[in-house]
């Protein structure tokens, strides 16, 4: 597994910065723009496919 970037959704998006810095990683890591809510419209999205 090679990711291009990693999202992080759920609660922990809206505390990135707490841990951000901790990673070492090469790869990009981004907070979903959607936070919280992420799963659900993920969910939501699976169930209307």
């Amino acid at each position: 597994m090679s990711p291009d970037l990693i999202i992080i959704g759920g609660g922990a998006s809206k505390r990135v910065h707490k841990f951000i810095n901790k990673i070492e990683i090469d790869t990009p890591i981004a907070p979903a723009e959607a936070e919280n809510e992420a799963g659900i419209i993920g969910a939501a999205m699976a169930a209307n496919a």
